[in-house]
């Protein structure tokens, strides 16, 4: 069954008003008519199930038959901390990121990251990076949107993480000196309510920043011999934490 993301959506209601953009998605390019059912999915985790009970040039209603509670994330909450690459490797790191249960992504510009400053670098692409996120919801049923923090500088990120609490890391880097994820793996706080996942871009990391992290008690860990892709070892690196903690 096909589902929609509807922001205006609420469980308290008995009929939905489609209009704007996402009439157009549904009734234009999906074809969705007079009689056709289908979920909305809303802000605060419902799912509905709907039917379409009236359509007009700009504006169509659907009444809702029934509804149901969407499973929130499990905790630990997953935060993917990543050095800006090129857009369109960003792009599939955020879909595949919703898809696998990512809580917030945090962006940051370091040494060796596509962009060199962090001004300017999102906001153009905010709406496309917005409709992804609602896409890859709508295709994966989760029942929050991915959070999605604006750019920062990779000190500004290391701070953030110090403050957090009940927070554990892992700091993943190609270069030498990194022990192997499936010795990191045992020492993960499973009391932890946040695990940050830090990520370089095409370049990786300076020899300043390993220190940076090392600072803070993140050491680095390998993801293996050969030198991942960063959405590679984005994927990757999420799917071994998901099943070492059994968040699947």
């Amino acid at each position: 069954m096909r589902r929609y993301w509807v922001s205006s959506a609420s469980e308290k209601v008995d009929h939905v008003s489609l209009e704007g953009d996402i009439f157009h998605h549904i009734c234009d390019v999906c074809r969705q008519g007079l009689g056709a059912q289908f979920e909305v999915l809303t802000p605060t985790g419902f799912a509905l199930l709907v039917e379409i009970v009236g359509v007009d040039r700009k504006r169509a209603v659907a009444k809702v038959i029934s509804q149901r509670l969407l499973d929130p994330l499990k905790k630990p909450y997953i935060h993917l901390a990543i050095s800006v690459p090129k857009l369109a490797t960003l792009e599939a790191v955020v879909e595949k990121s919703v898809e696998l249960g990512v809580y917030k992504i945090w962006p940051f510009v370091s040494d060796f990251s596509y962009f060199k400053s962090q001004k300017g670098v999102m906001q153009e692409k905010s709406k496309r990076f917005q409709k992804i996120i609602q896409g890859a919801t709508q295709q994966t049923g989760r029942g929050t949107l991915l959070e999605m923090a604006e750019v920062g500088t990779l000190t500004e990120t290391l701070a953030v993480f110090s403050q957090s609490s009940k927070a554990s890391g892992i700091f993943a880097y190609e270069g030498e000196g990194g022990k192997p994820l499936h010795q990191v793996l045992p020492a993960v706080n499973t009391d932890s309510e946040n695990i940050w996942l830090f990520v370089g871009s095409e370049g990786g990391f300076s020899q300043p920043e390993v220190e940076a992290f090392k600072k803070i008690n993140l050491f680095p860990v390998s993801l293996g011999q050969q030198v991942l892709r960063v959405e590679t070892a984005c994927v990757t690196l999420l799917s071994i934490i998901k099943y070492q903690l059994d968040l699947f």
